[in-house]
Order: C-alpha cells, then sequence, then structure tokens
C-alpha cells in the first residue's frame, strides 16, 4: 500500500511541476543544436521526411475541411504543390527520394473514396 501511495505522490508532484512551468520555444533541442521553422503559417503539418534529407512533405489545411499536400526543401524553400486541393492524408518517400506515395480523398466524409497515388519526382 505505500508503494502505490508513493507512486500516486510522484504523478502528482510532476503533474504540479509541469502544470508551473512557464511555456517555451522548442528552439533548442541540445547544444549546438537548433530547430528551424520551415513554415509560419500555423496550418502546416509535417508527414514525412525524404531519406536523402532534402525533401519534406507536409499537409498544408487549406479550410477547415479541406488539405494539400505539398513538398519543400529542407531549408524551407521550393514548395510544391503535389496534390489537388482536398483531404491527402498519409505520404510515404521512396528510398531514393525520388518517388511520393500518398493516400487522397476528395472530403474526409466516411463516404468518400481514397485512392493510392505516386507522384514521381526527378532522376537524383
Amino acid at each position: 500500500m505505500d508503494n502505490r501511495l508513493a507512486r500516486w505522490g510522484g504523478v502528482v508532484l510532476g503533474i504540479t511541476i509541469l502544470t508551473l512551468m512557464k511555456p517555451c520555444l522548442a528552439e533548442f533541442v541540445a547544444p549546438g543544436v537548433k530547430l528551424v521553422p520551415l513554415t509560419d503559417n500555423g496550418k502546416s503539418r509535417a508527414v514525412a521526411w525524404a531519406y536523402h534529407g532534402d525533401l519534406v512533405s507536409y499537409i498544408y489545411e487549406v479550410s477547415d475541411s479541406q488539405r494539400q499536400l505539398m513538398v519543400m526543401k529542407s531549408d524551407g524553400t521550393d514548395e510544391t504543390k503535389i496534390s489537388p486541393i482536398g483531404y491527402p492524408f498519409f505520404s510515404e518517400w521512396s528510398w531514393r527520394g525520388d518517388k511520393l506515395s500518398y493516400e487522397f480523398a476528395n472530403s474526409r466524409d466516411a463516404e468518400s473514396q481514397s485512392q493510392v497515388f505516386v507522384h514521381d519526382f526527378w532522376e537524383l
């Protein structure tokens, strides 16, 4: 019984400490490492990083119900639209990084049928 009480006390203490902490920006990870924001619109989320490290695919929210799959260089430049506006919801890079497969539906409704596509980039 004492062990359970001690564990719960530790959990409560940890939650209290986390609650009292001030929010901070996630810019500093470790000595010598700094996170660099690639987008600044608050409507994007990363989906997949190409294995060669040069490209990132991400989903841009066009509206509350519509999205678009995009790709950019890992430094945040050269944004490219990959899918039409609709509801892309998964992407995966080929090992060479020259192809990107993704699932796409016209909407997020359960009745909307999805399909899988492959976007062929260039010879690397």
